[in-house]
């Protein structure tokens, strides 16, 4: 749903391949139905996690299905595993998450990528780890439409050769918008994908980089802020926000009574996931003839979410939407979980439409000069003929092209620059990178084993 068409060419390639036999006799064998999480024991904690530092593999395991685009269409990946680790939740409590580590061929086992797909649902059964294997369940129709649609951007990475951890953002308890929390879910993450070189081959000194986009930018900024305080030892190189929606309170009233408004449902039920109180605050305060279809958004994934309640005005649904979130509980949790609260030290790419429908661009301007302010280094661009989901596609060239700079050891960026231009496609990073990418999009779907072609 956020990330909307995508792009026109990323619908012409599933054209072209649904139906082709695509898959080998091996990948076929692997083609099992995933059990959901929430009847998973692999999603379950042991006992005596607590005492485990955070960022400790807890559990791993090969995938129960084999990776899937748009859970059809088997993906030739090298190797693959998941891991329930340790981390800690919004109350300070300690919390476990589940990870895909995927490793390209050709792997460059120096670098890892941390990628963060906008999952923004409040049901664990719309979690990447599930929703990106063959068979997997939607969650509704086209629920997990937007995790099936990154999943060209993360091959695309993939291609670089490097590997790429794929953490549960939202944890066992699906808080989503539970930002900072979120943000030690990817710290930790990347803590046990980098413990994990015993049977991934991931080097535990390897340089590290994040990139998320929409939701997925959200946890990556809390990262970010919280790297030196939480997670000092990691050696990140770049962080990369796509689409930001920097203020939570501010975007529940963009969104309401339009295309997006099941965002409100899917965003104030996974903060009740994190936060018991709010939860009894927000039913207490549901009409009694609208609680019902409010609380479908707890077992529907995204994209379900947008059609179930597209345009409508999502405050009627409360005795009194605007004095519940000014109470202190629900309009301090909005703001603890807004962005903005310390300043990254890690190097920053961050891309924004102009015209972005979920969340005005002026929000991403002020954190912008709140991070710069502090002392950040941040390359801006302000991206003026795209909207909020076309932007995912248009600007993944320029992201790679960053990315790729700060695993080489460049200086991607060394003051805080903003610029504005007229569409990202017409980069010069893009039309370096473009062809390839649909190159490899094309034939990856083909069963092309997923990673950079070397000869010798």
């Amino acid at each position: 749903m956020k990330l909307a068409i995508f792009s026109l060419a990323a619908s012409m390639l599933i054209a072209t391949v649904v139906g082709m036999p695509a898959a080998s006799p091996e990948a076929l064998s692997r083609r099992n139905i995933p059990p959901k999480p929430s009847e998973d024991s692999f999603y379950a904690n042991p006992a005596g996690f607590e005492s485990a530092a955070p960022g400790t593999i807890l559990k791993n395991r090969n995938l129960p299905s084999t990776i899937a685009a748009f859970g059809l269409i088997p993906a030739n990946i090298k190797y693959t595993q998941q891991i329930l680790y340790r981390t800690t939740n919004a109350l300070g409590d300690p919390a476990s998450a589940v990870a895909t580590i995927l490793i390209p061929y050709n792997a460059d086992y120096t670098s890892l990528l941390s990628y963060q797909i906008a999952e923004d649902a409040a049901s664990i059964n719309c979690s990447p780890s599930y929703a990106l294997q063959f068979a997997s369940d939607s969650g509704g129709f086209v629920g997990t439409i937007v995790t099936q649609l990154e999943w060209l951007l993360i091959q695309a990475a993939l291609e670089q050769g490097w590997p790429v951890v794929l953490p549960d953002h939202e944890g066992l308890n699906a808080t989503f918008l539970a930002n900072y929390a979120g943000g030690k879910h990817v710290l930790d993450g990347i803590r046990a994908a980098l413990a994990s070189e015993s049977f991934t081959g991931i080097k535990s000194d390897a340089s590290v980089a994040m990139w998320g986009y929409s939701g997925g930018s959200l946890v990556s900024a809390a990262a970010s802020e919280l790297k030196d305080s939480y997670a000092p030892e990691l050696n990140i190189v770049a962080a990369v926000l796509g689409g930001p929606i920097p203020n939570i309170n501010n975007a529940l009233y963009t969104l309401n009574q339009g295309l997006f408004a099941g965002l409100i449902p899917d965003g104030i039920l996974g903060l009740s996931n994190a936060y018991p109180a709010l939860e009894t605050m927000v039913q207490e305060g549901l009409k009694s003839s609208k609680k019902a279809k409010f609380n479908t958004a707890y077992d529907t994934c995204l994209g379900a979410s947008a059609l179930n309640f597209a345009l409508q005005n999502m405050f009627s649904y409360f005795d009194d939407a605007q004095g519940l979130l000014a109470e202190a509980v629900p309009s301090g949790i909005l703001a603890n979980n807004s962005l903005g609260h310390s300043t990254p030290s890690v190097p920053i790419f961050m891309y924004k439409s102009i015209l972005d429908e979920i969340d005005s661009i002026s929000y991403s301007d002020k954190l912008y000069k709140t991070y710069c302010n502090g002392g950040a280094k941040v390359k801006y661009v302000r991206d003026l003929i795209s909207e909020h989901g076309t932007l995912a596609a248009f600007g993944a060239p320029k992201a790679l092209t960053f990315l790729a700079k700060a695993f080489n050891g460049e200086t991607v960026v060394s003051k805080c620059t903003k610029t504005n231009t007229l569409s990202s496609l017409l980069d010069i990073s893009t039309a370096q990178v473009l062809p390839s990418f649909l190159k490899d999009t094309i034939l990856n779907l083909l069963y092309k084993p997923v990673g950079p072609f070397l000869i010798g």
